[in-house]
């Protein structure tokens, strides 16, 4: 076959003329007889291939575009005049409707759908074919050609150490954020653990464990184990049970949040919770910070956002639900849960949960939802409007009842975002609760206090292309026993310039207290200014808890796998100097970061992290630089080739010494291609076909093989 297809190839190079249905003859090639005999070729081949390129008669695997759409590579039969079979197997899997006609051979497409034209590529494994619409299956979710199954087990790892040395003693963190799992005929089973050491103490958070399997027919996910209650309008709870949901393969995006703020120092961490559960750590440098798509549990519960300086000390502040359930997704679908509420509570009572969404109209959608526990129900009820093509508001109304308290209350709440002429966009959130009124995990919470009796949120954003963007968000919340009132405002301008970017940034917060204590402004102002291939440079200079620093700072990259970072600082006050640095590197089998600071002349910070996954297949073990998703796929250079770089939609892989790499994500039913860098390869080396196009479904772990050819190249 190998021989056929370089043949093809040999040939394929002179020209590419479509089979059309016009009858169009294309003038005849004459070939050099003598020159083919020379070449150990039969010259009474150069018939076959002398009014078009086509393939050898045979079976190959093709890379398929319909209408400049890949739709993967599929199994195509050619005859033995060169001519394509599109048998039903064929179709089906291109997406292309099936003629009319009972036929268990090969169809005419050309008779069946005039003006369809069908390319064959020989030089690069391939067939274009270009149909007029109506022959095109309607697009929906488009299961076809998708392969399943397949077996492997897999750990992904974030392992980060720091260590903080002080004139009167040292100070020791370390964590392990764990995901291990495997991968079974489309079933999964996930475990995760959050493992963290403080100065010696260690402690297990989070842990998780369920199995999950996505039910194509029914488009429907479920999770059995430790899973969320993910009511879409109503607060829930973590449970051991069962929950059932949509897919929601067919989105692309992430969660859609953003937490912003300011970290005072160098190598900062910053850890976020919600519903008290850490859903997400990282460091950050000094300076304004945003970190975007933050995994949130639900788009009901606040986010408690807490920033620890290298130096021991932390600030905390709130993110209300308010200000980012607007950009959550919407919860289209039904879900249903059923379960014991986790032990992470001072009850645990038996729950049922159950919400869906509709479309009503183009401009109205309803959401609702239900939740009933021993002692405890509620429901809600959420209404979206678009009354004006750029202003969108909604309402909602939700009732409790804790027959345990004898408590009943009721929450009312209205959203609005409206983008204004002129580039202004306004967004605003008014929440009002009664006294009475309890989520779950309040109601089960035996130390709960009086609520929030209400929240008012108000972000507005302007943009102009001669002054700049601005951007201004805050909110207030008042609580019924006045100790827990608490207000935040931040303000935001940022303009790119020829040749630099300035931004400023202002946060003020004022205590939750009853004295209303003033927790201080953070303020920012920082100059970034781009030069040589990948680099900048920063000038900076920040204000907080009544101190004043000046910075500057270069960052960039070293090569295509290397990235650095460079930081001065000087406290204006303390008259102190700091200096920070670090080294990022993707070592193409996982990924390394190394970080170094001084302040002054007794304050010492060292962190290191690695990331990363391992793959456990029936071929041995792979290791990645990337997280691996719950969709994957092992690829494979048939020589045992290492070193070979594969790009992907996920990033760049290489190739182990067995010739092995992972795919590390590949979006469910999705066709994604995956192609070989042809520079990596050795000199003597070539590929037959170096881009392979994949398409799985959710859980399945897929193969991508390559073939390599070896050449024999002259010796000098």
């Amino acid at each position: 076959m190998l021989k056929k297809t370089l043949l093809a190839y040999t040939i394929g190079f002179a020209f590419s003329p479509p089979a059309n249905a016009d009858g169009i003859e294309i003038a005849a090639v004459d070939f050099d007889r003598e020159t083919l005999k020379s070449l150990g070729v039969d010259p009474n081949i150069s018939h076959y291939f002398s009014r078009s390129a086509r393939f050898l008669p045979g079976e190959y695997s093709l890379i398929v575009s319909v209408n400049g759409e890949k739709k993967g590579n599929i199994a195509t039969r050619f005859d033995e005049n060169g001519d394509i079979c599109l048998d039903q197997a064929f179709l089906q899997q291109a997406g292309l409707k099936i003629p009319s006609e009972e036929k268990n051979g090969c169809y005419d497409y050309i008779l069946s759908y005039p003006g369809t034209t069908i390319t064959p590529l020989p030089n690069q494994e391939a067939l274009d074919i270009i149909v007029s619409p109506q022959a095109i299956i309607p697009i929906g979710l488009d299961l076809t050609n998708a392969a399943t199954g397949g077996t492997a087990a897999l750990l992904n790892y974030s392992l980060m150490s720091s260590r903080a040395e002080f004139s009167n003693g040292s100070s020791d963190y370390s964590q392990a954020a764990l995901e291990g799992g495997i991968n079974i005929n489309d079933w999964m089973l996930r475990s995760h653990q959050f493992l963290t050491q403080t100065n010696g103490t260690f402690s297990n958070q989070n842990s998780s464990t369920y199995l999950q399997r996505t039910f194509t027919d029914l488009k429907t996910l479920m999770r059995a184990g430790e899973v969320n209650l993910n009511n879409s309008v109503l607060e829930g709870a973590s449970i051991y049970g069962i929950e059932i949901a949509p897919d929601n393969a067919l989105q692309t995006s992430g969660s859609g949040v953003q937490v912003t703020g300011i970290a005072n120092t160098s190598q900062a961490r910053v850890e976020i919770r919600q519903q008290g559960v850490l859903i997400h750590s990282i460091l950050v440098p000094a300076g304004a910070f945003t970190i975007p798509d933050v995994p949130v549990r639900n788009g009901n519960s606040d986010l408690n956002v807490t920033v620890v300086e290298t130096d021991g000390s932390s600030h905390n502040y709130i993110v209300p639900s308010t200000l980012f359930n607007q950009h959550v997704e919407s919860f289209q679908g039904y879900r249903f849960a059923i379960g014991r509420v986790d032990d992470d509570y001072d009850e645990s009572p038996w729950v049922i949960s159950a919400s869906s969404g509709w479309n009503l109209t183009r401009w109205s959608a309803m959401n609702g939802g239900v939740i009933v526990a021993e002692n405890y129900q509620a429901a809600s009820i959420r209404s979206s409007l678009v009354p004006l093509p750029d202003l969108t508001v909604s309402s909602q109304i939700s009732t409790s009842q804790d027959t345990k308290d004898s408590l009943q209350g009721q929450k009312y709440r209205l959203d609005a975002n409206y983008n204004l002429p002129f580039s202004l966009g306004l967004t605003t959130s008014l929440t009002r609760s009664d006294r009475h009124y309890r989520e779950l995990s309040e109601a089960i919470d035996d130390d709960y206090t009086d609520p929030t009796k209400s929240t008012y949120a108000l972000g507005l954003n302007w943009s102009n292309s001669i002054l700049g963007g601005f951007n201004i968000s805050g909110y207030k919340t008042y609580s019924y026993d006045g100790d827990n009132d608490s207000s935040n405002l931040n303000i935001n301008w940022n303009k790119a310039f020829k040749h630099a970017t300035v931004s400023v940034n202002w946060q003020h917060q004022l205590s939750a207290s009853e004295n209303n204590e003033d927790d201080g402004d953070l303020f920012y102002v920082n100059i970034s200014i781009p030069f040589g291939r990948s680099n900048t440079a920063t000038l900076y200079t920040r204000h907080d808890d009544h101190k004043t620093h000046y910075g500057t700072g270069v960052m960039g990259v070293v090569s295509d796998e290397m990235s650095y970072y460079v930081n001065a600082e000087r406290d204006h006050d303390e008259r102190e100097t700091s200096l920070n640095g670090s080294i990022s590197s993707n070592l193409h089998y996982t990924q390394v970061s190394l970080a170094a600071g001084a302040s002054g002349s007794d304050s010492r910070t060292y962190n290191g992290t690695m990331s990363g996954g391992i793959a456990v297949h029936d071929q041995g073990v792979t290791f990645s630089p990337w997280t691996i998703n719950d969709t994957f796929a092992i690829a494979k250079m048939d020589n045992n080739i290492a070193g070979v770089r594969i790009t992907s939609q996920a990033g760049p892989v290489w190739t182990d010494f067995r010739g092995n790499a992972v795919i590390p994500s590949i979006q469910p039913w999705r066709t994604s291609g995956v192609e070989i860098d042809t520079a990596s390869l050795p000199k003597n080396v070539d590929i037959g076909n170096g881009t392979k196009m994949i398409k799985q479904g959710r859980g399945a772990v897929g193969k991508v093989g390559f073939s390599a050819i070896t050449l024999d190249l002259p010796l000098y």
